[in-house]
């Protein structure tokens, strides 16, 4: 069984911008289809905090993550990623 996928959301400047798509897709990334602006990406939490620094807190509580680490090409496309805070109930929330 493999690691844990972690998800978050790319919103981007043009929906027919393909590049970041292509990018995260290179990078070893699970990544969904395009829908309106945005589209989803997944991968282990250790690759996702080799692109996004702060990701495993984002994890924890939701929020956008900093595109620093992304190459400036691709941060021209992306208005941001962003991730979901876990619920409030289910397996291991009591």
């Amino acid at each position: 069984m493999g690691a844990e996928q972690h998800s978050a959301l790319v919103l981007m400047r043009s929906p027919s911008d393909e590049r970041a798509r292509r990018f995260f897709t290179e990078q070893g990334f699970e990544v969904g289809p395009m829908v309106g602006i945005s589209f989803s990406i997944a991968a282990p939490l250790q690759e996702m905090e080799r692109l996004f620094e702060g990701s495993e807190r984002s994890a924890e509580r939701g929020g956008e993550l900093p595109l620093d680490r992304l190459p400036p090409e691709i941060r021209k496309t992306v208005l941001a990623v962003a991730t979901e805070a876990p619920p409030d109930f289910g397996p291991g929330n009591p």
